[in-house]
C-alpha cells in the first residue's frame, strides 16, 4: 500500500511538472524577443506586404515566427502589446508621452458602421478609450499591396493618445485623469504599450492596426517622449 501511494505521489508530481512546462512554453510564445505580446479571438489575423502570416482566424498565427514583419493585424477580441525601449538619460524630464496609430474597428470583411471601443494602456495603466466609428472599406487604402482583397478592411483613422501632468487625452480631448507620473517611466526599463478591446464595453467590435505598408498613413505604431533637459533648453 505504501509503495502504491508513493507511485501515485510521483505520478502527480510528474504531471504537475509537465503542466508547468507547458504553461512556461505558452508564456514564452506569448512574449518573444520581438517585443510583441498578443491574445486574439476570431475574426483575427496578420499580414505583411506579401502574404497572410499563418492562417486567417487562427489565434496561433500571432505566435508565428514571421509575426515581427506584420504590417497589419486585426482581432475581434483581445489585445496586442508592444515593448518600446526607454533610452533617454536620467538627466532629462519627460514632459509628455504620445502614442500614434492608424486604427479602426474590426468586422468580417468590412463594415463602415461598426462602432468599437478601443482602449490603450501604458505600463499596465489604462489611459482611456476611443470609439472607432467603423471598419473602413469600399475605397481602397492608398498603401495596400495589390494582392489585398478589395472586400477586406482598407484603411483606418490616425489617432493620438497622449498623457502629461494634467491628464490623458485622445486627439486633445481629455479621456481620463491619469497623469504621466502614474506610468512609472524609468530609464533602461521598456515601455509597454497595449491596445485592446475595452473590458465590459458596450461596443466590443475589436480593431485593425495598420503599419506603414497598409492603409493611408505611411507609418508604424509610434511612441514619442517629448522631454526637457534639466537646467537647459529642449
Amino acid at each position: 500500500m505504501a509503495e502504491q501511494s508513493t507511485r501515485l505521489i510521483e505520478l502527480f508530481k510528474t504531471r504537475k511538472r509537465i503542466r508547468r512546462s507547458i504553461l512556461d512554453e505558452f508564456e514564452r510564445l506569448k512574449e518573444r524577443s520581438d517585443g510583441l505580446r498578443a491574445e486574439a479571438s476570431p475574426t483575427c489575423g496578420l499580414a505583411d506586404t506579401e502574404r497572410i502570416i499563418g492562417l486567417r482566424d487562427d489565434p496561433q498565427s500571432f505566435f508565428h515566427p514571421d509575426r515581427a514583419s506584420a504590417q497589419i493585424l486585426w482581432l475581434c477580441d483581445g489585445f496586442v502589446e508592444y515593448a518600446f525601449p526607454y533610452t533617454l538619460p536620467a538627466s532629462v524630464d519627460v514632459e509628455r508621452l504620445e502614442v500614434q496609430a492608424e486604427i479602426c474597428s474590426e468586422a468580417p470583411h468590412y463594415d463602415n458602421d461598426c462602432p468599437s471601443d478601443i482602449a490603450l494602456a501604458v505600463n499596465g495603466v489604462a489611459l482611456g478609450t476611443w470609439t472607432s466609428p467603423g471598419d473602413f472599406g469600399g475605397k481602397r487604402g492608398r498603401l495596400n499591396p495589390e494582392w489585398w482583397d478589395e472586400n477586406w478592411t482598407q484603411y483606418g483613422m490616425l489617432k493620438m493618445w497622449s498623457v502629461d501632468a494634467s491628464g490623458a487625452y485622445v486627439d486633445g480631448a481629455r479621456v481620463s485623469g491619469v497623469t504621466l507620473p502614474d506610468l512609472l517611466l524609468s530609464p533602461a526599463q521598456a515601455i509597454a504599450v497595449r491596445i485592446g478591446v475595452s473590458p465590459n464595453s458596450e461596443r466590443p467590435s475589436g480593431f485593425n492596426l495598420f503599419g506603414r505598408g497598409f492603409g493611408n498613413y505611411e507609418q508604424d505604431l509610434v511612441l514619442r517622449l517629448p522631454y526637457r533637459r534639466r537646467g537647459g533648453d529642449d
